[in-house]
């Protein structure tokens, strides 16, 4: 596999070659258009944006395959014909229960990541100008949903010193900023390695870890208000406010977080199960939408396939639905109805039920639709081709 850049017609075979002609020769990235001022945010923005292939011994992650494939084969052992896939660990593992066993979190070290998560808050709640009322942790940290060693949290901080989100629009970049200077220049003596990864138009991210020779916990630090009304008041206001639209989801974090985190615990099997898919297969389809449609099926399987499930079938019929992804309309997870606040968006389409105004897959462009259709369809096959003791 090879890069061509999309600016100036020069192709790549590694990683390194990648980045450097980036960081060097380019304005604009050549995987997805954007725009760079300055050396800095380029390298801010790829390491953030487009390393998408992760090795699954040390979670080093890679621009291009050929270069996770390379550094597998030279540093773990492992060529690409010993590990090329999902299939490949269902065997390794002896059949879906294994593998379900092999990529549960380590409880320990999940305690430990909530122990420096728990740290992070009270460092930031009395090192900051602003009066933080509570903070609310999402990601799959929170929700159980974790994958081996994995963990990434959403670590929303709702702000006392805003009445309103258009209050706090007005205010955002400072907040940001101000954020950011907490998080990269101030002394968090606890921690034993931090770094600050990018700001989004809502959010800082970074990476963080409190124990020595410990995975960095991914963070996504956003400015919440505290939202006092009912859902639908709060809707409606979010029909009357376009611009300001993207600021509420980070102040119904609990409400996504409460639809995830009490589900069935073989429903959250599940959900390992194809996160871990997606991370082996390597599609770019995000975790929460693939909990929401984990979550879809399993409501709509009813009590009777809900008491007789085991995880194959499970899995299997989450890759016939990701099969025709394309199509995919998911629209009725919430009790709230999604037409009487806005237009239903073309497929494919899988609503945040915390957020009619969200549509989860709406990164997924045509190449990587058909990407997820053929890898899906491929497991599909190969499941069918192989004998798997369970």
């Amino acid at each position: 596999m090879s890069l061509t850049c999309r600016v100036c017609s020069k192709t790549f075979c590694n990683d390194h070659g990648i980045y450097s002609h980036e960081v060097q020769k380019c304005e604009e990235c050549f995987y997805c258009g954007y725009s760079f001022h300055g050396v800095k945010q380029i390298r801010s923005h790829m390491k953030a944006q487009h390393r998408n292939y992760k090795c699954t011994e040390c979670k080093r992650v890679f621009f291009l395959d050929t270069g996770r494939a390379n550094h597998t084969r030279m540093c773990h052992g492992i060529s690409s014909t010993s590990r090329n896939g999902f299939i490949s660990e269902l065997r390794r593992c002896g059949g879906f229960h294994g593998l379900v066993i092999d990529i549960h979190p380590n409880q320990e070290k999940m305690k430990r990541c909530n122990e420096a998560v728990e740290k992070l808050m009270l460092f930031m709640q009395h090192n900051t100008k602003y009066i933080i009322g509570k903070f609310v942790k999402g990601g799959s940290l929170e929700k159980g949903t974790s994958i081996k060693d994995t963990f990434d949290v959403d670590l929303v901080a709702f702000i006392n010193n805003f009445e309103s989100v258009a209050e706090m629009d007005k205010h955002i970049d400072s907040i940001l900023a101000k954020l950011e200077e907490h998080i990269v220049h101030d002394d968090i003596t606890w921690a034993k390695k931090t770094i600050f990864t990018r700001k989004s138009h809502r959010s800082v991210q970074f990476k963080i870890t409190g124990h020595e020779g410990e995975e960095l916990i991914d963070v996504d630090l956003l400015p919440a208000v505290d939202l006092r009304q009912d859902r639908r008041s709060i809707f409606l206001e979010m029909k009357d406010s376009p611009t300001t639209r993207h600021l509420y989801s980070a102040c119904l974090t609990q409400d996504q977080i409460a639809f995830v985190k009490h589900r069935p615990p073989q429903v959250k099997e599940l959900i390992r199960l194809v996160k871990y898919w997606k991370e082996i297969e390597a599609v770019d389809i995000r975790s929460y939408c693939v909990e929401l449609i984990v979550i879809g099926l399993w409501e709509e399987w009813g009590k009777q396939l809900q008491a007789t499930f085991d995880i194959r079938t499970g899995f299997r019929k989450v890759m016939e639905e990701l099969s025709c992804v394309g199509s995919m309309k998911m629209t009725s997870l919430s009790k709230h109805r999604v037409s009487d606040y806005t237009s239903l968006p073309d497929p494919p389409a899988v609503i945040d039920p915390a957020n009619p105004f969200v549509n989860v897959a709406d990164n997924l462009k045509s190449h990587e639709v058909e990407n997820i259709q053929r890898k899906a369809k491929a497991t599909l096959k190969d499941m069918k081709n192989i004998d798997v003791e369970e």
